[in-house]
This record gives C-alpha cells, sequence and structure tokens, in this order.
C-alpha cells in the first residue's frame, strides 16, 4: 500500500523530467497507467489467492480437528462400553463366591477355593484399574521419573519371578516355554541408567500379552546392548497380527481382532502404557508380527548420562 501511495505522487514528477515533449509524454502516462493496472491486478489476484489458501487451510484444519474428535469420542465410549463389561465381569465373580462364602452348606474345602477365586478377581479388578490409572496420568503428563543406575541382571531376575507367579503363566506353564537369552558377560559391563520401575512394567506387560496370545510354544526375552542403551525383545509363537492392525494396538482403547483366536479381550490399555512409558524413557518399541506364526516386540531404551 505504502509503495502504492509513492508511485502514484511521485512518479507524475519523474515522466516530467523524461521528456518536454506532450506527445511522449502522454505515451508514456498510458504506459505508466496500465503498468499500475497489471500490477494493482496482480497483487488483488494474490491477495485473493493468499485468502484462498489460508481459508481451505484452515477448513482442513478444522476437518481435521473434528475428525479426531469425533475418534476420540467413539473411542472413549467404546472404552468405557468395555472397561463396563470388564469391570463387571470380576465383581459379579466377587459377589457371587461372596455370597456362595456365607452359604451354611458350603464346605470349608469350597469356601477354601471360593476364597482364592475372590482373591484372584479382586486382583484382576485392580490391575485394571491401575491400567486406567496410569494411561490417565501419562495423558495428562503427569508420571514422574527416576533415574538410576540398573543392574540388568537383578532387573531380569526379578522380572521372571514376577512372571512366573503370574495366573496368565501358571495358566499356560505346561504348554509354554519361557527363555530368558543374554550374554553374562555383556550384562556386567553395561552401565544403564534409566527408571528401573517403568522398565518392569513394559517388559512385564509385553511378556503377559505374550502368554495371553499364545496358546503353545515358547515365548523368549532377549537381552543385547545397543549402542548407549539395551534393546529387549519379547518373541513369541502366538496367533500373531495382522499388518492392517500392528499400528492400531498401540493407540488408547484399541486391540486386534484376535475374535476368531477364543482368546478374551481386555481394555486395550496395555500396549499404549507400554508406548507411553517408552517414549518418556526416551527410547523406541517397534513390532513384527506374522499372524499364525507369532509376534516380536523389540524395546530400545537409551542409557541416561546423569542420575536424576
Amino acid at each position: 500500500m505504502s509503495i502504492g501511495a509513492l508511485w502514484i505522487l511521485l512518479s507524475d514528477d519523474i515522466v516530467n523530467t523524461m521528456s518536454e515533449d506532450p506527445h511522449v509524454i502522454s505515451k508514456i502516462q498510458t504506459y505508466k497507467g496500465w503498468f499500475f493496472i497489471l500490477i494493482t491486478g496482480w497483487l488483488l489476484f494474490e491477495l485473493a489467492r493468499r485468502e484462498f489458501s489460508r481459508r481451505n487451510r484452515l477448513m482442513r484444519e478444522l476437518e481435521i480437528s473434528k475428525n479426531k474428535a469425533e475418534e476420540a469420542d467413539r473411542l472413549k465410549t467404546a472404552f468405557l462400553a468395555n472397561v463396563s463389561h470388564e469391570i463387571r465381569t470380576p465383581m459379579n465373580s466377587i459377589l457371587g463366591f461372596s455370597e456362595l462364602m456365607t452359604d451354611s452348606e458350603s464346605s470349608v474345602e469350597e469356601k477354601a477355593h471360593y476364597s482364592t477365586l475372590i482373591q484372584e478377581k479382586g486382583n484382576e479388578l485392580l490391575r485394571m484399574i491401575d491400567d486406567i490409572v496410569e494411561i490417565s496420568k501419562i495423558q495428562e503428563g503427569q508420571i514422574s521419573l527416576c533415574f538410576n543406575q540398573i543392574n540388568l541382571l537383578t532387573l531380569l531376575d526379578e522380572i521372571t519371578y514376577t512372571l512366573h507367579s503370574s495366573p496368565e503363566f501358571i495358566e499356560k506353564k505346561e504348554a509354554i516355554t519361557f527363555n530368558v537369552q543374554f550374554e553374562l558377560e555383556a550384562m556386567r559391563d553395561i552401565v544403564f541408567i534409566s527408571d528401573v520401575l517403568r522398565i518392569k512394567q513394559i517388559l512385564y506387560n509385553l511378556l503377559i500379552n505374550a502368554f495371553r496370545f499364545t496358546r503353545e510354544g515358547a515365548v523368549t526375552l532377549i537381552v543385547e546392548k545397543q549402542g548407549e542403551g539395551v534393546l529387549f525383545r519379547i518373541k513369541d509363537t502366538g496367533v500373531g497380527i495382522p499388518k492392517s492392525e500392528q499400528q492400531k494396538i498401540f493407540l488408547r482403547f484399541q486391540q486386534a481382532n484376535n475374535s476368531l483366536s477364543g482368546i478374551p479381550k481386555g481394555t486395550g490399555l496395555g500396549l499404549a502404557i507400554c508406548k507411553g512409558f517408552v517414549e518418556l524413557l526416551g527410547g523406541k518399541i517397534e513390532l513384527q508380527s506374522e499372524p499364525e506364526i507369532g509376534s516380536e516386540f523389540s524395546v530400545y531404551i537409551p542409557s541416561h548420562k546423569e542420575k536424576s
């Protein structure tokens, strides 16, 4: 705008200095007028084009935001329906067996069995609530990390002990072999600083998933040094995951479609929690899988330079 105003004000003076012949000045003024019209038209066209592009971009962004909001709403609705069912199942069992405990006709052995079942269902319900709390904390950025030097051999011993006491392992220990593979000397030499609690949660969730979705064969945990960090690989001979669903399983409230496998569905939070923790630790999680052959989850966790 400023340049246009200056052009109008000064152009006549400039033209008058170019010639004293009125005929020449008239021609120059005509060319000047056409030039001004062309420049003005081009500027108007450019402004209109930019405004049109800006509006199109805003419309696309609004459409994307609308689709994301609708998808989030759909996922939350599906999640609430799923969680309602998942919570109701162990809760009904707890209430039902609690009522049987008060039955005077129940034997001591039966009451002991009911007590064990109530405890199992209570633990299942507690794990489910813990998952919901964890994913909420991750989403709101409320997870605190504690970095310390980790003894990998101790970590693997603790993971193995915890896994051996899990219902998923106990149920299938006759059909599935569990292996831990690592180079002993390499494990002793690694100076690895990270959050041991979060790594335990990541590995435990992935191993439990491997047992849950494997009918027979083997589940293997492989630990390797890679660069400045550690690579954990969890391999199984389970049902596998179709390629079209491999990215979806890391999203909150999502699961692969294993309806034909006869495996009960959960809340769909386990892998989302794993991915959230891995990213908080500065790492990366990847999946390779083939239906009916098995899956391999690779988790790389870098070593942090300083303790905090």
